[in-house]
C-alpha cells in the first residue's frame, strides 16, 4: 500500500468522522461543505477529489455502514425463511457498534428509510417480483412489510432510549419474533 492510498483513506475517514459529528448536531440540509471542510480540516478542492457532493458523502456514507451488513449473510445466500440467530446477532452487532451513526440516521428519517431497505433485502432474498398476480406471493410480501416495519420500529425505540436491553437480548427477541411470523417449513 502507497502512501497515497494511507493518506487518501485517512481524508475520507476525517471527511466521514467530519460528516456523522455535524449531523448530530444539526439536520443535513442546514450542512455546508465549508461545514464539512472545517470540521475535517480539509480545503474544499480535497473534499471534491473524494465526493461529488454532500449528498454523494451521505450516499457512501450509508452505504458504508448498510455494507457491514451483509457478513456473514451476503444477499441471496440465506432465505427469508432460513435467517439464524447469528444473522441477527451480527446484525444487532453492527447498529450497537455504531451506535451513533444508526441513531443519527433514525433521528433524520427522511435521509434514509431503514425498513424500506430491510424489506427489499427480504423481496431479494426470497425472488419477490411485487408480482401480486398469485395470492401467496401477495401474501409474503404482506407479511414482510409488516415484519420488517416492526423491525425498524423496535430498532428506533432501541437506539432513541440508548440501548436499554443489550445488543445480544434484543438480537434473541427479534429473532424469536421472526420465527414465530416465519415458521420453518416442513422438511427444514
Amino acid at each position: 500500500m502507497t502512501n497515497l492510498d494511507r493518506r487518501s483513506r485517512k481524508t475520507r475517514n476525517a471527511i466521514n468522522s467530519a460528516f456523522w459529528e455535524l449531523l448530530q448536531s444539526q439536520h443535513f440540509d442546514k450542512i455546508a461543505i465549508r461545514d464539512i471542510t472545517e470540521a475535517a480540516d480539509i480545503n474544499r478542492s480535497t473534499f471534491y477529489l473524494h465526493y461529488y457532493d454532500k449528498y454523494d458523502l451521505l450516499q457512501q456514507a450509508i452505504n458504508d455502514l448498510l455494507n457491514q451488513f451483509s457478513q456473514p449473510n451476503p444477499v441471496g445466500t440465506t432465505s427469508f425463511h432460513d435467517m439464524t440467530l447469528a444473522h441477527y446477532m451480527n446484525s444487532m452487532d453492527n447498529i450497537n457498534r455504531n451506535f451513533t451513526e444508526f441513531r443519527t440516521l433514525f433521528s433524520q428519517a427522511d435521509l434514509f428509510d431503514f425498513q424500506e431497505w430491510l424489506a427489499d433485502i427480504y423481496y431479494q432474498r426470497e425472488g419477490l417480483s411485487h408480482d401480486f398476480s398469485s395470492e401467496e406471493a401477495a401474501d409474503l410480501e404482506f407479511t414482510i412489510a409488516y415484519f420488517t416495519a416492526a423491525m425498524a420500529g423496535t430498532i428506533k425505540w432501541w437506539l432513541k432510549h440508548d440501548r436499554p436491553l443489550p445488543y445480544e437480548q434484543t438480537a434473541k427477541k427479534l429473532y424469536a419474533i421472526h420465527k414465530q411470523i416465519f415458521p420453518a417449513k416442513k422438511g427444514d
